[in-house]
């Protein structure tokens, strides 16, 4: 009795992602720019905001008590907030491709849930001082 043996390479084949595709807002370069705008002037007056506070506190000798500290810091943190997603954000808006890395979308996730939870805790100190 003869039995024919198939040799079948047993290749784990690998699926690798190295970009994503942000779908974004659906609609035509006009009102790409448009929301440009919106969230550039938006993000804008965020980061003025914040640094006044936080230099506000900094500067008057008055403010330096526990409350203001923690709203100055809270500032800080709030900047560093909406940095971690704005920018590129504002990036893909302007761009025709609208992708991500991998490792940047990694990073990105990353800061933004770090910095979103030192909010939580800040919030929760401020609720006990």
């Amino acid at each position: 009795m003869t039995s024919t043996t198939m040799n079948v390479s047993n290749q784990e084949h690998k699926l690798s992602v190295s970009h994503f595709i942000l779908m974004g807002f659906p609609s035509s370069p006009q009102r790409q720019l448009l929301y440009f705008g919106l969230f550039f002037v938006t993000y804008t007056l965020t980061l003025t905001g914040n640094a006044a506070i936080a230099c506000a506190v900094r500067a008057d000798r008055h403010l330096h008590t526990l409350m203001y500290i923690l709203l100055g810091n809270f500032s800080l943190l709030e900047i560093c907030y909406v940095t971690s997603t704005v920018p590129n954000m504002l990036a893909n808006f302007l761009s025709t491709s609208k992708s991500i890395s991998f490792v940047s979308c990694f990073a990105q996730f990353y800061f933004f849930f770090s910095f979103g939870c030192d909010e939580g805790f800040f919030l929760c100190i401020m609720a006990f001082v």
